[in-house]
């Protein structure tokens, strides 16, 4: 064939006495115009002498492609009809640009094998495109977009969004050389901060507390985390256990309780792939080793819940939560689910964080009824059984939350955020281990002023101690307390943590010497040397975490000395307080010690600064 082709090519020649001299152009002056397909998203650079600028160009109606031009800087376009870097077909979004002192190189989204994928293309100062059909910078695993680059000396660094399995936006990056080879195309991680803690609990099993909370540190995956930590607030299990570590679920809101011989967490767990919740717990030793490598599953077959809650009757352990009515179900210290079809507790509809406490005959269980509901709950043996149709404790007008509980050798006591007055306030009520509600109209534990809300309270051995997130005037919150004699009586009020960042939600417990270990949430920005810049779990110890000194100045300012009689302490009029934090009566004898001084106008007002420390002398 191609002789024939060949052949007839000569003899035309011959028959026409001319010589063959290929394919030409009828016009050789062409007419520069906009292409006829949207171009879009422009972006520019620089070598110094001349600029190059890259466009996405549809010209060829078969998808985005990248196309770009040189302009001198006498502002004369040098490749009119434009440079195609990425000809057009599939889906280029064009990013960014940079020069690194001899090429270019851009980079874009490519969406040509489905995810978005991160590559790039050296093109000379002379604008010879030296990889025609980009290099792959990212793996597109997951999708990848909004790369930006930067380069110097032969080499660049290109960054993107990558967009992980949970639909998270995380920042990465990668190194690309002059060759253009990707060195990190799995992607470095760089948006690394420390893991998030939060949703903590404690108990204290006779020796030392146990503190669970929820943790962040497996690749952002939430897991349950746990340490020991003695009275002496050395911390025992300096790298956490690790109760559940999951990479198919998030597991959140730990309760724990203290046994004889174990102690018990239990938290909610939701499988996110099958939208699957249950209420989860495992076993911790005394030593704080992990018992149940595979959770004991309190709530196998149900779907919803929320925090649970857990207490500890001498022989077994009751774990209530919430799935629209709250159910329960009892775990041996062995690690038997002794309800393997959970009880029902209250059949109430949108029942939320249920909360359990032991008398040593029977338990109180209290919930709150949903959202602008009220605070009631009912006693349940050791046995499982319901004692009560309901007990309604909290039901003042307008709404009633997030309630909490402590038995104190004679009556619980039930505390709440109590929005019967318009804002958030701290009220409670005592119930008696018969179920009879002994103040039907709550206790005004802190009330007035900015917010008071998501209190927490136990028995000390003498009195109950209710601490709760208080709202400052600046917006920010600290934590303070108070302490509600057995009668009823708020005894005096508080604050109790006041650092430079935030506190909130506090949660306390009490050991057998009746010193407490207060735990709340707090944005740390750094500890020590170690920087944080995330929520993490603070702790204080002290016979009462009771009166906190502040470094803002004083509302009302006293210059005396901190060294003085007993006399001239009484003689200045203020609230004298003893290292407990409980208030001197005038009528007492000030021995020689440590006291703190508070203008009685504060006494309920929780001002910062007003607290001075002192020392008497004989």
């Amino acid at each position: 064939m191609y002789r024939l082709i060949a052949l007839a090519s000569l003899l035309l020649s011959i028959a026409f006495g001319q010589t063959d001299f290929g394919e030409f152009l009828a016009d050789t002056t062409p007419r520069y115009q906009i292409a006829p397909m949207p171009q879009a998203s422009p972006i520019v650079a620089t070598d110094g002498e001349s600029f190059m600028v890259f466009w996405n160009d549809d010209r060829e109606d078969r998808g985005n492609g990248i196309y770009a031009t040189r302009v001198t800087a006498g502002g004369v376009v040098a490749d009119s009809g434009g440079i195609p870097v990425v000809p057009n077909g599939g889906t280029q979004y064009v990013r960014d640009v940079a020069y690194d002192g001899n090429i270019y190189v851009v980079v874009w989204e490519d969406q040509r094998i489905g995810y978005g994928t991160i590559c790039a293309s050296r093109v000379t100062t002379g604008g010879e495109v030296l990889d025609p059909d980009g290099t792959q910078v990212s793996l597109g695993v997951w999708e990848d977009e909004d790369p930006g680059v930067a380069g110097f000396d032969s080499l660049f660094f290109v960054a993107w969004t990558q967009t992980d399995q949970r639909g998270a936006p995380r920042a990465h990056g990668s190194r690309v050389t002059g060759h253009g080879q990707s060195l990190e195309p799995e992607g470095l991680a760089l948006g690394q901060a420390a893991c998030t803690q939060r949703e903590q609990d404690v108990c204290f099993d006779g020796e030392d507390f146990l503190l669970a909370w929820s943790d962040s540190r497996d690749d952002w995956w939430w897991n349950i985390y746990a340490t020991r930590v003695a009275k002496d607030g050395s911390l025992l299990n300096p790298d956490p256990v690790a109760v559940w570590r999951s990479d198919t679920t998030e597991d959140y809101d730990p309760a724990v309780a203290c046994g004889s011989h174990t102690s018990l967490v239990a938290w909610y767990s939701y499988e996110w792939w099958a939208s699957s919740q249950r209420v989860l717990s495992a076993r911790l030793s005394a030593t704080g080793q992990l018992m149940d490598t595979l959770p004991l599953s309190l709530e196998p077959d149900r779907d919803g819940g929320g925090r649970p809650d857990v207490a500890f009757d001498g022989t077994n352990y009751l774990v209530v939560w919430a799935a629209n009515w709250v159910y329960g179900a009892r775990v041996s210290e062995a690690g038997q689910v002794l309800d393997t079809v959970p009880f029902l507790i209250g059949v109430t509809s949108g029942a939320s964080l249920p909360q359990v406490a032991f008398d040593g005959e029977n338990y109180l269980v209290t919930w709150f009824t949903g959202y602008g509901g009220d605070v009631v709950g009912t006693r349940v043996a050791q046995s499982g059984n319901v004692l009560d149709p309901r007990i309604d404790i909290g039901v003042a007008s307008g709404s009633q939350e997030h309630a909490r509980v402590a038995f104190g050798g004679s009556n619980y006591l039930v505390v709440w955020q109590d929005k019967r007055n318009g804002g958030l306030e701290t009220y409670g009520a005592r119930v008696s281990p018969r179920g009879e509600v002994l103040d039907p109209d709550g206790i005004p534990v802190s009330v007035g002023g900015n917010r008071h809300f998501y209190p927490d309270v136990v028995h000390d051995g003498s009195d109950f101690i209710v601490v709760w997130q208080d709202e400052q005037e600046d917006g920010g919150f600290d934590i303070h307390g108070a302490r509600v004699g057995n009668a009823g009586a708020v005894l005096d009020t508080f604050p109790v943590t006041a650092l430079r960042s935030t506190q909130e939600y506090p949660v306390l417990a009490s050991s057998d010497d009746h010193s407490l270990m207060l735990t709340w949430e707090g944005w740390t920005a750094g500890y020590g040397a170690r920087l944080y810049g995330s929520l993490r779990v603070w702790c204080k110890l002290g016979p009462i975490p009771g009166v906190q000194e502040r470094e803002t100045i004083p509302a009302r300012s006293w210059t005396g000395p901190t060294v003085m009689r007993a006399s001239g302490v009484r003689a200045l009029g203020l609230a004298v307080l003893d290292y407990t934090g409980r208030e001197v009566s005038s009528d007492e004898r000030l021995s020689p010690g440590v006291y703190f001084l508070r203008p009685e106008g504060s006494r309920n007002q929780g001002i910062k600064g007003e607290v001075r420390k002192v020392i008497v002398t004989r």
